[in-house]
């Protein structure tokens, strides 16, 4: 793989060309066009899986441009963009001026924009890079981006569309609308009633951007849904009933779907919402199809639609494809491994899924940890069976500071596995190929 090879010398020229040319005030985003789905096409399998060691560490993003999953990470003293290129998992080095501070990135259509903030040199401000995906084997980097006066806070979450943009920033974290013609600061700023571990999803149109998550303590807790119009001005509404206690937002055409599980009743709820106004169009529901005892949804985006996975109480990890009106799931199936954490993520003919379980080693004392990560490849279609499960890490010990993480990575042609250490532990990272292009030897 060129990892290795290209890593040493195409990140420093790259940067510091830009760098060289110097960063400018931020500008409005260009508009991401609806994406182009070129025919789809068939993977094959690994046969057997390949295991490749990569050097990527501290994971802050993983998200979804261009039918690629992407992972914004660290390898060697730079940043970097990982993606499936024709079966293998390669870099996209970001300029140096990202290697430290803060990071996070919001992906539309075909683009991508990492944030930067709480950093020094070489640049002092926040600042942002867009990276144009279109073509994921060739990304194209824009001009570095000032954002200054952005406080130089955590970047948790951001969404933008054309001269308006919304920030989530600290711990805990504070809705801050932004003008991005004017370079500043709009409205006011909103600390959400949430726990320090939640972010908001968060989605900008012309219009303005909303912000749906649980807020609230206890009983109290419920679905909100904040809107900002262009004037920075925010309006705040209950999303639907009863306390909350997962919860996932996703985008689908001119449509938001919210769904959550509740602490005092059972099955998963949901909502729909306008795209484009922000405004509900119905009122709130259960969904069909999804067992009454669950937890954690997922919603996992395909070519074809979306998927939604859950765990169902005695059975483990379901998927489901969403049905056309929103309001229910079809075509479910079981995953056969077990696990409380899953990362899923979509090829053109199937699903690649991760799977981790872990927790405390008993035998070995209270600040003991163990982790197991198994993945499959589900075709379209298709049931899984236990034999299609692919055992990556077996058992391993760690720490209560440390263990391992899962990520699972998709491209039209292809589908892989990252696992990394997390925390103290020590180890390598990496891939496990399960499916290459068929035309790849």
């Amino acid at each position: 793989m060129a990892f290795h090879r290209i890593f040493p010398i195409l990140g420093p020229l790259l940067a510091a060309s830009l760098v060289a040319c110097g960063p400018v005030r931020v500008r409005p985003a260009p508009l991401p066009t609806a994406l182009v789905l070129s025919p789809a096409v068939t993977t094959c399998p690994m046969a057997p899986p390949k295991r490749l060691a990569i050097d990527v560490r501290d994971v802050q993003w993983v998200g979804r441009a261009a039918n690629h999953t992407w992972v914004l990470g660290k390898s060697g003293a730079h940043r970097v963009l990982l993606r499936l290129v024709k079966g293998n998992v390669e870099p996209f080095v970001l300029p140096d001026v990202f290697d430290t501070g803060f990071v996070v990135a919001h992906a539309r259509e075909h683009f991508i924009w990492v944030l930067r903030t709480g950093s020094d040199k070489p640049n002092s401000g926040p600042a942002w890079v867009l990276v144009d995906v279109r073509d994921p084997a060739a990304p194209k980097l824009g001009r570095i981006e000032l954002l200054e006066p952005l406080p130089s806070d955590e970047p948790n979450r951001f969404a933008l569309w054309s001269d308006r943009a919304v920030f989530f920033l600290g711990s805990p974290g504070e809705l801050v609308p932004w003008d991005l013609e004017k370079g500043a600061p709009i409205g006011s700023r909103v600390r959400p009633d949430a726990k320090a571990s939640e972010f908001p999803w968060l989605q900008c149109n012309a219009a303005g951007c909303l912000s749906i998550m649980p807020e609230g303590k206890e009983a109290d807790r419920r679905m909100v849904l904040r809107r900002f119009d262009r004037a920075g001005d925010v309006e705040r509404e209950e999303v639907g009933p009863g306390v909350v206690a997962e919860s996932m937002s996703l985008q689908w055409g001119d449509r938001i779907v919210a769904a959550w599980s509740r602490f005092d009743e059972k099955g998963l709820w949901a909502r729909q919402i306008n795209a484009t106004t922000g405004e509900f169009e119905a009122a709130a529901y259960t969904m069909t199809g999804v067992e009454q005892d669950l937890q954690d949804p997922l919603a996992i985006v395909t070519r074809n639609g979306p998927l939604l996975a859950w765990q169902a109480a005695r059975v483990g990890w379901r998927i489901g494809k969403l049905a056309e009106d929103g309001r229910g799931v079809s075509d479910v199936f079981t995953v056969p491994a077990e696990g409380a954490f899953l990362s899923a993520a979509a090829t053109d003919d199937g699903i690649v899924t991760a799977i981790l379980s872990a927790g405390q080693d008993e035998q070995r004392g209270a600040n003991a940890r163990y982790g197991t990560v198994r993945a499959m490849f589900v075709p379209f279609g298709k049931t899984p069976s236990s034999s299609d499960v692919v055992t990556l890490v077996d058992n391993a010990s760690g720490t209560k500071e440390g263990g391992v993480v899962a990520y699972a990575l998709g491209a039209p042609d292809s589908a892989a596995v990252l696992v990394m250490p997390h925390g103290n532990a020590q180890g390598d990272a990496f891939t496990m190929l399960l499916r290459k292009p068929c035309a790849a030897k």
